[in-house]
């Protein structure tokens, strides 16, 4: 392959700079230097690294509890078997990944001491509100007119409790999860220090594992309460080169595993967007699916509408399954559109992730059976279906009989293979593997191609200066070397005065440019970003019925359930994930400008010094010192001038990590956090860069003018050396430039 060629070439151009480093070492380090020639080492690192990292298909799973994920994820991966625990509500489910072992293990994360104070703390937080709540419910009881049927107490306080409860599940969604969560960990009786010695699940076969995995996963499971995230590996064909990432449901108790969540989707390759065929899309879906943020390279998003039997009998059934399902699925197509559209509407932070499901739909949706997958397994054992596939098989028989039927297997398995689709979603996954491989090997194409300008680049200097040398050999004669040495010392007074005012020159203007270049390239991304969060802020109207008080209208809900009025009420809407990740980046592409700034900078009073004081050390020296050699002396002066590397140590803090969908009062406090979080960055920014210049200033030397003459006496000594013994040097050096030219063939 090209790179392997490529880095044979390295390997043997290295094995020739030992023989010569006594007559050309600091020539061949500058020209390193200069080209940025890698080692054939790092070469294959580098290589090793695009293809290994690049051949992992990562494949993420997101959609609302009970939506089938589980089922898909069994169907795919272990034909059909249930492995994976199904989980019974949101606060139930785990992140998990799944990848390919050796063996069969599963390790498990459980909440830190930091995150159940957070989840206590919102428990506590969830009996406030609910509080509170249902003291305004029992105020506005009490100013109603008092009748018979209120003068029931315990009828009274099921009511209002009833409410109360419904409308903190509507207004604090995440509240409730910590309460569920933390009410699960009361009734466990288990603290962490229980937790210290489980947690690692290493069984004989995946039946163990499926098993075992219930203590942690398990709705009833004993350490569930405390299940962060389960890292489960399996030595299956079918994991090979796989990642998945497998996301719990929304509102999670625990910000810290929402972040995790958030930023394993931004790696995917593949993200099936599962959901039921019945609600396909509903409000729980799109809270969700505000995890998935833009990726750079592949990332496919799939929507997959699951449970897809149960919808045969409807308005879309035909006589033919096929047409059946043809109809269900453009009516999930034009649901699909209108549901993202109207999401990107609303919504921009979203920004262009669901683009490519808008343009093509038809290319972006499959449907998929859990139970049609079961039974096609199990279809010559009906005794071993469980009751959900038993009454799905009475259902496709009564309504699709010339489809389904035992006496003909045949048919049967390909009208089950039909609503089960895994082929194509494995064809699918497929589609994206062949992308992620031209990727790759795109990325060789140009690495290979970038490289091997460099080495041409290098090798083509470096005959340039051997052809230099030899001339230099050639021309000159002991006694005039003599006396350039003599002149270069006799001048040195001279020289320390202009060249360092020169110098001292070179690196004001350096000062000025560095921290001028660095503002201005702070502000320009400043800017930006202030644009971005602006277009966070959205908002959304909801409409509500509320009782009025008084009398006449207690008499009007009564008679003819009037006494009631329409209020509308606008709040701030946000989905904090794209927020939270645009942060991210901002901070990180902040970093990587101004540190881009810092070395463009440098090497640009490297230049300005090799312009200006060349010129001037020929003036001063008139003429007696060779100008390849000044040329080459200064070069490798201002080369070692010290570096400083701008480096910008900022993270987004924890109280802008994502939270899944915000509204009201929580979303505007996010957004005046995610204002006062980029102020901050501004501030240390501007103070980063005075720190950067004081560490300039500190480090860079007051003159170079001893350095200079110090380097360019050795190198006329150097010269001298090997005027002395011409005849051996210049043969050396003619083998050394042939044997260049063999490598670079």
């Amino acid at each position: 392959m090209e790179y392997q060629y490529l880095i044979e070439k390295t390997q043997k151009l290295e094995a020739l700079f030992p023989n010569v480093l006594d007559l050309f070492e600091q020539e061949i380090q500058q020209l390193k230097q200069q080209h940025c020639l890698d080692s054939a080492s790092a070469l294959s690192a580098a290589f090793e690294k695009i293809s290994t990292d690049g051949r992992l298909l990562n494949i993420g799973i997101v959609g609302r509890v009970k939506a089938g994920k589980s089922s898909l994820l069994n169907a795919l991966f272990f034909d059909g078997e249930n492995v994976l625990p199904k989980a019974a509500t949101p606060m139930t489910a785990a992140l998990t990944t799944l990848s390919y072992g050796e063996h069969f293990r599963a390790q498990v994360e459980f909440f830190t001491v930091e995150d159940l104070k957070q989840i206590e703390h919102n428990a506590n937080k969830y009996a406030f509100e609910l509080k509170k709540i249902t003291d305004r419910k029992y105020a506005e009881f009490a100013s109603r007119p008092l009748t018979s049927a209120t003068s029931d107490e315990s009828r009274v306080t099921a009511h209002i409790t009833r409410q109360a409860l419904q409308e903190i599940q509507s207004s604090h969604p995440e509240l409730c999860a910590s309460h569920d969560q933390y009410t699960r960990m009361q009734k466990s009786g288990l603290t962490l220090a229980d937790l210290e010695y489980v947690g690692v699940i290493e069984p004989e076969n995946r039946e163990a594992l499926s098993t075992e995995l219930l203590n942690y996963v398990g709705a009833e499971g004993k350490y569930m309460p405390f299940t962060k995230v389960v890292h489960i590996s399996m030595p299956l064909a079918s994991l090979k080169d796989i990642s998945v990432i497998d996301t719990p449901g929304m509102n999670d108790p625990v910000q810290s595993r929402e972040a995790r969540t958030v930023e394993l989707l931004k790696t995917c390759d593949v993200v099936f967007i599962i959901s039921p065929a019945g609600q396909f899309l509903n409000e729980n879906d799109l809270e969700v699916m505000g995890r998935i943020t833009a990726k750079e390279g592949v990332q496919e998003l799939v929507l997959v509408a699951s449970q897809i039997d149960t919808q045969l009998y409807g308005s879309e059934k035909r006589p033919h399954l096929n047409q059946t399902l043809e109809n269900i699925k453009n009516s999930l197509i034009n649901r699909a559109t209108s549901t993202l559209k109207n999401l990107k509407q609303h919504h921009p932070e979203v920004g262009a992730v669901f683009d490519s499901i808008i343009r093509a739909p038809q290319e972006h949706l499959l449907h998929c059976s859990g139970v049609a997958y079961g039974l096609s397994h199990r279809l010559a054992t009906p005794e071993t279906w469980d009751a959900n596939e038993t009454k799905t098989w009475d259902n496709l028989t009564n309504d699709y009989a010339d489809f389904f039927t035992l006496q003909n297997q045949q048919l049967t398995q390909h009208s089950l293979a039909l609503l089960a689709n895994t082929d194509n979603i494995h064809r699918k996954i497929e589609a994206v593997r062949r992308k992620k491989d031209d990727i790759i090997r795109e990325k060789m194409q140009v690495l290979v191609a970038r490289k091997n300008q460099v080495v041409a680049e290098f090798t083509e200097a470096l005959l340039r200066q051997i052809e230099q040398r030899m001339t230099l050999i050639n021309s000159s004669d002991l006694d005039a070397l003599a006396k350039q040495s003599a002149a270069l010392k006799g001048k040195s007074n001279i020289l320390d005065k202009r060249l360092n005012r020169t110098y001292r020159d070179c690196v004001e203007h350096y000062y000025r440019e560095v921290i001028s270049e660095l503002n201005r390239e702070a502000d320009k991304q400043f800017q930006v970003t202030r644009s971005a969060i602006g277009d966070q802020s959205t908002s959304e109207t909801t409409q509500y019925t509320r009782e009025k008080s008084g009398a006449y209208n207690w008499v009007a809900r009564k008679l003819w359930g009037g006494g009631t009025e329409t209020v509308s009420k606008t709040e701030t809407v946000i989905h904090t994930g794209p927020t939270s990740v645009a942060l991210k980046g901002f901070v990180h592409e902040v970093g990587e400008k101004l540190k881009e700034a810092s070395v463009k900078q440098h090497s640009g009073l490297e230049i300005a010094i090799s312009k200006n004081v060349t010129p001037l050390i020929n003036e001063i020296l008139e003429g007696e010192c060779e100008a390849v050699m000044i040329a080459d002396v200064i070069l490798s002066v201002a080369a070692k001038l010290p570096r400083q590397t701008f480096l910008l140590n900022i993270s987004v803090p924890p109280e802008l990590a994502p939270k899944g969908r915000l509204k009201g009062n929580a979303a505007d406090e996010y957004i005046d956090r995610a204002d006062n979080f980029v102020a901050n960055v501004r501030r240390t920014v501007y103070d980063d860069i005075d720190h950067y210049f004081s560490r300039i200033k500190s480090t860079l030397p007051d003159t170079i003018s001893s350095v200079f003459v110090a380097e360019l006496d050795g190198k006329i000594q150097q010269i001298a050396n090997q005027v002395e013994n011409s005849t051996l040097t210049l043969d050396r050096l003619q083998r050394f430039a042939a044997q260049i030219q063999g490598v670079r063939k």
